[in-house]
């Protein structure tokens, strides 16, 4: 879906996402269903979002975000606790 909307058209959004145009849309046909909603204007081989689809956006971009917040703070904990781990054998080791 964000993809569509960064490239102003599905055909565009294949080629990125290294899909074909029917896969793709077939997600945003799929993505219109469960919401009950239609998210684009169609106009030739352009979509353009709708007051819906700019919501939708919107919250997507902001989950997107937090996604990558919580994988960065994932991999700094890992970080973290493997160099505790490696203080503790270190430490082990000169006693």
């Amino acid at each position: 879906f964000k993809t569509v909307c960064e490239e102003g058209s599905v055909t565009g959004a294949a080629k990125k996402l290294y899909m074909t145009q029917p896969a793709v849309s077939h997600v945003i046909h799929e993505l219109e269903e469960e919401l009950g909603t239609v998210l684009f204007d169609r106009i030739s081989k352009k979509v353009f979002l709708n007051q819906t689809g700019k919501l939708l956006l919107k919250k997507t971009v902001r989950i997107l975000e937090l996604y990558e917040d919580l994988e960065k703070g994932v991999y700094d904990l890992e970080k973290q606790h493997h160099h505790i781990k490696l203080l503790a054998a270190r430490g082990y080791e000169t006693i």
